[in-house]
């Protein structure tokens, strides 16, 4: 599945972090959306983590990755974190899981880290003290999973990565070089601007409601490839142009294909 990272930042934290670990947390909330702990956090921030998912497997991210969270005692100036809300029935935890999953693999993959950098509360109780929270385990076990299938499901994810797939920031890199030029005197970005987001939504998909331009070309990009729009030829599409601007982007991102490699060992 596509990871989507929505930015719904509500709380500053508590401070300064430079975090060397994940934490898995769940929200012993059962029934409640990510934006019930989202509109709860909005108004008292005190227990607000980085990010919140629920069922509809939509990530949101509520504290900026490099502010304090109070999370987990003693360690809140180790860990980045995650609620996975709590399910109601097998299904939605099946979802709740999966991108829980995802987003752990995406996060130790973005900032360089092995599995050995994924730890839920419990383990920060045990680790660093001042918690007695022992979440995720509970919650799993309700559901007949564990956290160690938790934590090799992570692995396997990483390792099942192909090494073309770009974070978010590589994203926008390439975008930069694809988008860069000119055809018939016009930049791609102004292209992109021009496109009606009535368009884009009825075409892409996109659900990006902060949708502006050349800051999201990556998750422009990322949303064309995801549906296979590669090749795609539509009249709707060619009437805002934006045929034409999926196939510059497609033959832009064929052209730097050898070049991916290179600009992932600059930026990682």
């Amino acid at each position: 599945m596509t990871l989507q990272i929505y930015e719904t930042i509500i709380s500053d934290g508590h401070g300064e972090l430079d975090a060397d670990y994940l934490c898995i947390h769940e929200t012993a909330n059962p029934g409640a959306t990510a934006y019930d702990h989202i509109n709860y956090w909005s108004r008292d921030d005190r227990y607000a983590v980085h990010y919140v998912v629920d069922w509809n497997q939509r990530v949101y991210h509520c504290v900026p990755d490099n502010r304090k969270c109070w999370q987990v005692g003693n360690g809140n100036s180790r860990v980045i974190g995650i609620e996975l809300c709590h399910a109601t029935n097998g299904d939605d935890f099946a979802k709740v899981w999966t991108i829980g999953v995802e987003w752990a693999a995406y996060m130790l993959r973005k900032h360089g880290w092995g599995i050995d950098r994924l730890l839920c509360h419990d383990d920060c109780r045990r680790m660093w003290g001042g918690t007695d929270h022992t979440d995720p385990i509970e919650y799993f076990e309700e559901y007949g999973r564990t956290w160690d299938e938790f934590v090799n499901a992570v692995a396997a994810r990483m390792d099942g990565e192909d090494d073309m797939e770009l974070t978010p920031e590589q994203m926008e890199q390439i975008a930069a070089y694809v988008w860069g030029y000119e055809r018939d005197g016009v930049s791609m970005a102004k292209r992109v601007e021009s496109i009606a987001r009535d368009a884009a939504l009825e075409v892409l998909g996109y659900t990006n409601a902060d949708m502006n331009g050349t800051a999201d070309v990556y998750q422009l990009i990322s949303d064309v490839h995801r549906l296979g729009l590669w090749s795609y030829k539509n009249e709707r599409l060619e009437s805002v142009d934006a045929y034409q601007i999926i196939r510059d982007t497609r033959d832009g991102v064929s052209e730097l294909a050898e070049e991916v490699q290179e600009l992932n060992d600059k930026i990682l």
